[in-house]
């Protein structure tokens, strides 16, 4: 269970990131507000494909390992959205990242209900979406002192690799 907290700790860090980078976007990307707006619609659109898409591979088993892929997938997505400078470059990462939150969130409930017992899956689905809330919370703060420190979002994505190094360990 442990892991799976982890791992919703992440996810609402990868899915609350675009909001707070979309200052940091319109900058480098030189684009006005309206434009970067696409970063929000393509991180949607992504994640709306990836709750899809999930289940299927959920139902063949591997769940753990699609988790820690998946994960380790949005946190190499914003070290590359760091070093870019092209709003459509940047939009078809942040897809990427939401087509990656949507599997695990998918998948992340998906493996609690299957290993809970029927009478612990309430509680055990209230603390997981705790998690996810922990993760947002912590989101602006994150990509704040990475800004700060570094002009880019590099140490949002060292915060996501540790948090999935961790959950590998889980």
């Amino acid at each position: 269970m442990a892991g799976y907290f982890a791992t919703f700790i992440v996810l609402g860090v990868m899915l609350s990131v675009s909001g707070p980078l979309l200052g940091w976007v319109r900058h480098r990307a030189g684009v006005g507000i309206a434009a970067s707006g696409v970063v929000l619609s393509s991180s949607s659109l992504g994640y709306i494909v990836g709750s899809f898409g999930a289940g299927r591979f959920y139902d063949r088993g591997h769940g753990h390992r699609l988790l820690l892929v998946w994960a380790s997938v949005g946190a190499a997505t914003i070290v590359v959205v760091s070093g870019l400078s092209s709003l459509p470059a940047i939009a078809a990462l942040f897809a990427l990242l939401g087509l990656a939150g949507g599997v695990i969130d998918v998948g992340g409930n998906t493996l609690v209900v299957w290993s809970q017992p029927v009478e612990r899956v309430g509680s055990a689905m209230n603390a997981l979406h705790l998690c996810f809330g922990i993760g947002a919370l912590i989101t602006p703060l994150l990509v704040a002192r990475s800004l700060i420190w570094s002009d880019s979002p590099i140490w949002v994505a060292a915060v996501l690799a540790v948090g999935v190094t961790v959950t590998a360990f889980l």
